[in-house]
């Protein structure tokens, strides 16, 4: 692929220069000279609160520049560069700010005149004026935080101005003096970051501005008729707002044919109608809703200006009024919603104790109640676990009586026969004998009430007694 000429002889330029040693030393210049105010300001990057060391590196950028190894001309020049540059970061806003941060603490300011004039300026502003009680208050105040006194002599208040940024030291430390505390939190909140500054102090010119965004518009430039600004638009001139010539001439307005009933057909949806109406006026119904939309952008602006228009509150200041923006209106609200004071903070701590004391002892009574049901659970279980022992012993116990029994039945089915017989004899025997002893007796007994001599009539021929073996034939009754 072929550039063209003027392509080439570019890319040739960029190279050369590139390569050369000339422009290399150059950029090592300038990459020691934008060192230390590049460390800054990437440190504002990361906390938006920043505003005092923006002001602390306006005021060393000279030094920066002085250390650099520069001629005389380029030393000069870079100075006069970087102070039109910086001249907004030297308002009294700016100047306020950089006493006010604890960790920028130097009783040497108090030396420098310019400085302390714009302090008292922004103090006499948002505080008081000067020679009022207040005004000599917030005054002594700063300079006790200069030296370390009093509330900014504790080693909390030196362990937080370490470790946290210039608003929230104020906010943990400065509540015993109303005064600068004030004064610090309006100060110190203003935002250092790119998104919020950058319309308000960058000088691109692709940054959009209120000026700049008002040429996009359309302006009535005519007597009759609406114009269109050319200018950076790229227009040589002017166009005016005019309909077109030959076929297109007295145009006023397109119409779709679905608006339009009974002048087209069904099929010709899509497509449009031009309506001819020679006996109006050549400014087509769209530059009349333009002017109609102009007027009222026109009194938008009217009322946001007059708004903004705050009587009797000018700063004089022979250098710049850039710092207007940031404290015009007083009532300037820190980024915090709500500063509470000692007073209002032990009241607030003081009703969250019950609530705190309340939730404490719901949570006590919730781990007794989970403790007993544990206990409780366990209980449960050592009680099923010994009936179950309980169950099994006595199964056990019965199972070892059966089989005790089994075996006595298997032994005495194991017993001799003639065992048997025996034992059945002599039981015989035993029988008998037992049944003479009795008849011996009964007969003794029977004898004893009739007499020696006579016989029982209930005794039998063969001697049997009643109560033994009774023989109805044996029996003779008395006669006489």
């Amino acid at each position: 692929m072929l550039w063209r000429g003027d392509i080439r002889g570019k890319a040739c330029f960029v190279e050369e220069t590139i390569l050369d040693k000339t422009f290399r030393a150059d950029v090592k210049e300038l990459s020691v000279v934008i060192k230390g105010p590049y460390d800054v300001l990437r440190e504002a990057d990361k906390d938006v609160h920043y505003l005092s060391r923006m002001s602390n590196l306006a005021c060393r950028l000279p030094d920066f520049v002085r250390s650099t190894p520069l001629t005389a001309d380029q030393r000069d020049n870079l100075l006069r560069d970087v102070g039109n540059k910086t001249d907004m970061l030297l308002n009294p806003i700016h100047a306020v700010a950089r006493p006010l941060d604890p960790m920028l603490r130097d009783i040497t300011v108090f030396s420098n005149v310019d400085l302390m004039a714009q302090s008292e300026s922004v103090v006499e502003r948002l505080i008081g004026k000067k020679g009022s009680s207040r005004f000599d208050d917030c005054m002594d105040q700063l300079y006790e935080s200069q030296f370390g006194r009093g509330v900014f002599d504790t080693p909390k208040a030196k362990k937080r101005v370490e470790k946290d940024n210039a608003v929230l030291g104020w906010e943990a430390n400065g509540a015993g003096r109303q005064e600068i505390w004030d004064v610090a939190l309006k100060v110190l909140s203003i935002w250092t970051t790119s998104s919020p500054t950058e319309r308000n102090l960058s000088t691109w010119a692709l940054v959009q501005t209120k000026s700049r965004n008002k040429s996009l518009r359309f302006k009535s430039r005519g007597e009759d008729e609406p114009t269109i600004a050319a200018g950076w638009l790229g227009f040589t001139t002017d166009w005016e707002d005019e309909d077109l010539g030959g076929d297109m001439a007295n145009v006023t307005e397109v119409v779709d044919d679905i608006e339009v009933a009974g002048e087209g057909t069904a099929s010709a949806v899509g497509s449009t109608n031009i309506r001819h109406d020679p006996t109006t006026s050549s400014i087509s119904r769209w530059a009349h809703r333009l002017v109609q939309v102009e007027e009222a952008e026109d009194a938008d602006e009217a009322d946001e200006n007059n708004e903004d228009d705050v009587p009797d509150e000018k700063w004089v200041d022979e250098r710049s009024d850039s710092y207007r923006s940031w404290t015009r209106k007083e009532d300037i609200v820190p980024y915090v919603e709500e500063q509470q004071r000692p007073e209002q903070r032990e009241l607030h701590d003081e009703d969250e104790q019950p609530a705190e004391e309340h939730r404490e002892q719901q949570q006590e009574e919730q781990q007794e109640q989970q403790q007993e049901k544990q206990t409780h659970e366990r209980s449960e279980e050592q009680q099923l676990k010994q009936q179950q022992g309980d169950e099994e012993q006595q199964q056990h116990d019965r199972d070892e009586e059966q089989q005790q029994q089994r075996e006595k039945e298997q032994r005495q089915q194991r017993v001799d026969p003639a065992d048997q017989q025996e034992t059945g004899v002599q039981s015989a025997k035993d029988v008998h004998g037992e049944g003479e002893a009795e008849g011996e007796h009964g007969r003794s007994e029977v004898q004893g009430f009739y007499g020696s001599s006579l016989q029982s009539p209930v005794v039998g021929r063969h001697g049997a007694h009643p109560g033994r073996v009774w023989d109805p034939a044996a029996y003779c009754a008395p006669r006489g």
